[in-house]
């Protein structure tokens, strides 16, 4: 990884260039990091998690993300609460919370659009779990974000 990211660099022809490197150095990161961090947990839950994040925008119900990992819906969720630390519902808010930020950082989404591209039906409800996963309101990231692409 290292050496890929040295000779994009070394490449780059322009700051444009530079920071889409700088992006896919990023996402790079992320995603050893994400695959180190599911390395302790169990199969099912290494599972559980992938059908979560490919499928943030629709049905995530506990029943639902049992059945997509052969288990049922009461052993899944003690096993869940176990390994995880917390309740499934309150892991996909995050998951999709996560989400939310990524389409603000990238700009032109709306509140409204962010909280149904991310499996929310209430824009209400996702302005409340949005607040408290990211200490501030959809309104006020997304300002956030726009002054930082600004200046």
């Amino acid at each position: 990884m290292y050496h890929r990211f040295f000779h994009e660099i070394n490449q780059a022809s322009s700051l444009e260039a530079l920071k889409e490197t700088d992006y896919n150095m990023m996402i790079c990161y992320c995603d050893l990091v994400h695959k180190m961090s599911l390395r302790n947990h169990s199969p099912i839950i290494r599972q559980a998690i992938n059908y979560i994040q490919i499928n943030t925008g629709g049905n995530l119900s506990l029943k639902e993300v049992a059945r997509a990992v052969n288990v049922s819906p009461n052993y899944f969720s003690n096993l869940f609460n176990r390994e995880m630390g917390m309740a499934l519902p309150d892991f996909i808010n995050q998951i999709r919370t996560d989400e939310a930020v990524r389409l603000f950082e990238l700009g032109d989404v709306s509140v409204k659009e962010a909280a149904a591209q991310c499996g929310f039906d209430n824009v209400n409800y996702f302005s409340k779990i949005f607040r408290k996963q990211k200490g501030m309101s959809p309104t006020e990231f997304i300002r956030l974000c726009d002054r930082k692409r600004e200046g």
